[in-house]
């Protein structure tokens, strides 16, 4: 006989492990073994009838208990269901333009913390973090923390480092071989029409970016989801689509795409190597690519910038100052 007791040890358990998974899966089966015994309970707890009034009495018990369970098991799912999905506070929007206000005092004395290191110092930190490993595995990113206007949209852009970050591997896929020999001469790491897609669709190919004419659009087709999952499919929109060769490699090799993350903005801008001149050659034309990016948008408040963040793969996250 299932007891008021013995719903509440179980439900106690499960509030104790914490686990949503395994509170969501015993919760559903003590609701519907609850359920079965709620509905036997009559037939299963009836006293051995001695006359009318006693039947009558047991049956009372019996659908009494069968109450008291059923409510018992109603109270602990409503215990179980809360703490395994927490109610989440909503802002007004009162109250989303308060924390909008802080972020833009906040980005307006970034210069007065004290805690911010130089860049010479922040690579000195990576550097002591990465002894035992090939310098170039430690990669540095930057992050910036941004103050946004509220329903602000996404910032995206494009820059070209001083130093680069990474050597690119592109692909130009064309059948025209006056097109394919222009795009050996500027640097293409491979070149060809259907047999590169054949490679692609294989997975017998690498690469970071992908560049064509319009008129070999249609060959990408059986690769389009491969592409499309990785952000290579070229487009005209991202300068990768156009008979100029020259001009589009010119344009679009060594840039490195970014785009911000709701309040944030992480560029990989260089490695462990990189001397403290060249990472902050780097960060300057991040953040003189961003102020273009941020004009485009055309916003009454632009974004401000909070924090710089320098941090290697394997080293400490650092406020630095430029």
């Amino acid at each position: 006989m299932v007891t008021r007791r013995s719903i509440q040890l179980t439900a106690s358990f499960l509030l104790r492990t914490s686990r949503p998974a395994l509170i969501q899966s015993q919760s559903s089966c003590l609701r519907r073994y609850l359920a079965t015994e709620a509905e036997s309970a009559p037939q299963t707890q009836q006293a051995p009838a001695i006359g009318a009034t006693a039947t009558a009495n047991a049956n009372a018990n019996a659908n009494a208990n069968a109450n008291a369970n059923a409510n018992a098991a109603a109270a602990a799912a409503a215990v179980i269901g809360s703490k395994a999905k927490p109610q989440v506070k909503t802002l007004t929007e009162e109250q989303k333009k308060k924390l909008v206000d802080k972020d833009y005092k906040k980005a307006q004395q970034v210069e007065d913390r004290p805690n911010l290191v130089d860049i010479s110092t922040a690579l000195q930190y990576f550097k002591a973090a990465e002894v035992g490993r090939l310098p170039s595995s430690g990669k540095i990113v930057l992050s910036l923390h941004l103050a946004v206007p509220l329903h602000f949209q996404q910032i995206r852009g494009n820059v070209r480092f001083p130093k680069p970050t990474v050597k690119e591997r592109t692909l130009f896929v064309t059948d025209d071989e006056e097109l394919a020999k222009r795009a050996r001469e500027v640097g293409a790491t491979y070149v060809g029409g259907e047999e590169v897609i054949t490679q692609i669709q294989k997975g017998e190919l690498v690469v970071d970016r992908v560049f064509t004419t319009p008129e070999s659009l249609a060959l990408f087709k059986p690769v389009a989801r491969i592409l499309g999952q990785k952000g290579l499919m070229p487009t005209a929109r991202r300068g990768t689509v156009s008979n100029e060769v020259e001009a589009m490699f010119a344009e679009s090799v060594g840039a490195t795409e970014f785009r911000t993350q709701k309040k944030r903005l992480s560029v990989i801008v260089g490695d462990v190597s990189f001397t403290p001149q060249e990472i902050e050659k780097n960060i300057k034309a991040l953040l003189d690519a961003f102020k273009i990016a941020v004009t485009v948008t055309k916003a009454r408040r632009p974004p401000m910038i909070m924090e710089l963040n320098l941090k290697s793969t394997r080293g400490p996250n650092l406020l630095v100052v430029v």
